[in-house]
């Protein structure tokens, strides 16, 4: 295939390799070149990634977003988000490795399963419990039954003895409904996430053609979700506290935790202990969804390791209740209201 480079329209300056006498490439193309070709040039990696990006405009979000809402959104909140431009480069730069070499050929299902969330929408439950799920999934495979939607990957993301959100059964409906609506089978998996983490997710083809990705979790477990990530965000370097005032106190705050996440991160035994706790919220958090009734769940939290408070004099401001109340102050502090930092 000859190419040569365009000016991409709405980027400045900006030229991308694209097929001679053609039409742009599509983001399966885009993609499955990113991966197959590690020794491409900064400049060529930075053009592709943002034509990637303008494969998923707002406007397609929206309209995924809306469809969604259809078949999901009496069961309770439905949101979608695009991902950035740097979050879309640092996948791909990161699915070179999984890939190990091999060749990327554009097909549906390996599009999904390298970039399969570049429009991701999410259903937080209004209750999270074993009957919503069954009639949430219910709803999806009227979806699929009517043409409006295609699963490629279904995926029950749950730690060490969590309680997941999707059961045989429903795999087995929703297979069905793929079967009569004449779509190939498609993947189910349960993945182990050593933090715990705790979805629903599928990888699925929107009615407009997109890739992208349905998430679906319960109250509880969003709730957590937020604070957990939140953790990841501090270790990781992101800047949580962006435009907030210097003089509330918070930088320093999030500054001394991320010297101890990152320590505990480099100790295999910390790591593991405050894993096993992290773990340990996220299966609390989908109890008290399973079980709503049950006062003693809804009112007692994870106690914080002991063995971490005895090895680690200090660490016990990485208890969760403490990251939760940090998470409201920084939320706080970015719609404008004046927060302290804890002492």
């Amino acid at each position: 295939m000859t190419l040569t480079h365009v000016a991409l329209k709405g980027f400045r300056g900006t030229h991308v390799l694209v097929p001679a006498a053609t039409k742009p490439p599509s983001a399966a193309e885009i993609i499955a070149k990113i991966i197959n070709e590690p020794d491409l040039a900064p400049e060529h990696l930075d053009g592709l990634t943002k034509c990637l990006n303008a494969r998923y405009p707002e406007r397609n979000l929206r309209e995924n977003t809306q469809q969604v809402e259809q078949f999901w959104g009496v069961f309770g909140k439905v949101e979608g988000r695009v991902k950035s431009q740097a979050a879309s480069l640092s996948k791909l730069l990161s699915r070179r490795s999984d890939w190990d070499g091999r060749t990327v050929k554009g097909t549906p299902i390996e599009t999904a399963k390298v970039y399969g969330d570049a429009i991701g929408i999410r259903l937080t439950m209004s209750e999270g419990t074993p009957a919503q799920v069954d009639e949430v999934v219910a709803a999806l495979a009227d979806a699929i039954k009517r043409g409006d939607i295609q699963i490629l990957i279904g995926e029950n993301y749950t730690g060490k003895g969590g309680h997941q959100y999707l059961r045989k059964k429903h795999f087995t409906l929703l297979e069905r409904a793929s079967k009569e609506a004449g779509h190939p089978p498609f993947v189910g998996t349960r993945s182990s996430k050593e933090s715990g983490y705790t979805a629903g997710q599928f990888n699925v083809i929107f009615k407009n053609g997109d890739i992208g990705e349905l998430q679906l979790r319960g109250p509880h477990v969003d709730t957590f979700s937020q604070v957990e990530h939140l953790l990841y965000d501090i270790r990781m370097g992101k800047d949580v506290t962006h435009g907030i005032a210097r003089d509330s106190g918070l930088h320093q705050e999030v500054q001394a935790l991320q010297v101890k996440l990152r320590a505990i991160r480099q100790d295999p035994r910390l790591r593991q202990i405050y894993s096993d706790y992290i773990n340990e919220s996220y299966k609390r958090a989908r109890q008290r969804e399973i079980y709503p009734d049950n006062k003693r769940l809804a009112s007692e939290n994870i106690p914080f390791p002991e063995a971490l408070a005895k090895l680690k004099q200090g660490y016990e401001d990485l208890e969760i209740s403490k990251i939760t109340d940090l998470h409201h102050r920084l939320e706080d502090a970015k719609a404008g209201k004046r927060v302290l930092a804890n002492a």
